[in-house]
Formats: structure tokens, sequence, C-alpha cells
């Protein structure tokens, strides 16, 4: 009769269980459980069908998804509206430019005349130009900004603070873009114009090379591209 309850004894100890989650099973703790029916890449895979719905997942936090850093970053973002863009009317006017572009004194004369209007709202004409005096530094101020904006270059300090009517200024532009212009590189060289030579058996090739050809050409390709894409 001892012996026979030693035996049950031994029996209920043996076959009791411990109830583990399908969890535990997952990273070892019962490896039988995982038959070639059900491999780990399977639950691995399908894991977010196992867990509770209503817990949240965990998000590992760093410098570059943390909230504060994101809305530093937004904050510090520039809006589209406050883009800065180049302040010049007439665009692409390089130096060497200047000459051929305003070579009749009536087109330059109708910029600065466009300038004043714009600075004050008042017709001129070059007879009055000697009668506009420009002590004002206001008035002097608006006039310039438009006329360096209408013109497409800008003045040198000298040549805005010196001049104290808009004739002295306008004799200085005009001297400005009648200036021949050479290279800055290369300061004793000769820049040649056609009017240079009235000899009829002398003659000025203005023929570009193969170089300058394919610049050209590389430039007029990028503009048609952007207007391509805008």
């Amino acid at each position: 009769m001892l012996a026979k309850r030693i035996l049950t004894s031994s029996r209920s100890l043996t076959t009791s269980t411990v109830s583990r989650s399908w969890f535990g099973d997952l990273f070892g703790n019962k490896k039988s459980k995982i038959t070639s029916q059900q491999k780990r890449s399977d639950i691995i895979e399908k894991q977010d069908d196992y867990i509770n719905k209503e817990i949240t997942k965990i998000t590992h936090l760093t410098r570059e998804n943390s909230p504060q850093y994101l809305e530093k970053k937004q904050n510090n973002k520039v809006k589209q509206e406050f883009k800065v863009r180049d302040w010049k009317n007439v665009k692409f006017l390089h130096a060497k430019d200047l000459e051929g572009f305003y070579d009749n004194k009536v087109k330059l004369q109708s910029v600065v005349n466009q300038s004043y209007r714009d600075a004050t709202g008042t017709e001129i004409g070059f007879d009055d130009y000697n009668s506009i005096d420009l002590h004002d530094l206001k008035l002097r101020f608006e006039v310039v900004k438009q006329l360096q904006s209408n013109l497409g270059f800008e003045l040198n300090d000298y040549v805005i603070s010196s001049n104290h009517d808009l004739l002295s200024l306008y004799y200085e532009v005009e001297k400005v873009v009648n200036k021949r212009w050479s290279s800055e590189r290369n300061p004793n060289a000769i820049v040649l114009r056609q009017r240079d030579f009235t000899a009829k058996n002398v003659y000025l090739n203005e023929s570009r090379d193969e170089y300058e050809k394919q610049k050209e050409f590389s430039k007029l390709l990028k503009e048609v591209e952007k207007l391509e894409q805008q």
C-alpha cells in the first residue's frame, strides 16, 4: 500500500506540465513545438498577427527621429515664397556685352527715364537731366536702385556718391557702357572691333573656334532643358 502511494506520487510529478506561451516557444524554451510545417521564418513573418493589437509597437528614438529634432528641422526650412531672386530686370548681361547692348544713346536714355519714373512716378526727358539734383539721399538711393536693376549691372560706390545730379550720373553710366571690354586675366590683351579696320585688304575674323562653339551649344542646351522642366 505504501509502495502504491509512492508510485502514484511520482507519476503525478512527472506528468505535471507548465503552461507556456507561444512567445516563449519562439525563443527556444520549447523548440520541439516548431515543426517543419510551421517554420521559424513563418512565425517571425506573422508575429504581428499573434500579438495583442492594443499594445503599441516599440519605437527606438534617435536624434534624427526625435520630435524635437523634426520640429526644429521643419521650422528651419526656407519657404518657397521667401526664395532669393535676382533683383536685376535685365538678366545674363555680361560686362563684355555692355558695349554692344547699349550702343545706342537713345536706348540708354530710355532706361534712365524709366528708372526715374519707377522711383518717383514723374516723366522726364534728356533735357530735364541737368535740373534734377540728387542731394536728397533717399531719392538718390531709389533712383540708383532702379537704374541698376534696369541696366542689368551694378555701379560702383564712387560713381554713386560723387554725382549729385542726374546728368552727371548719366554721363558716368555712358562711360561704363562705352568702355571697351578687356580680359582681367590678361590686362595687356587687345580687344579688336570691326570698325577699327578701314583698309579694304584688312578684316577681322570674328568666327568662333570649336571650343567656343561647343561652349555656346552647351549653354543653349541647358536653357532648353530648363524651359522643358518648367
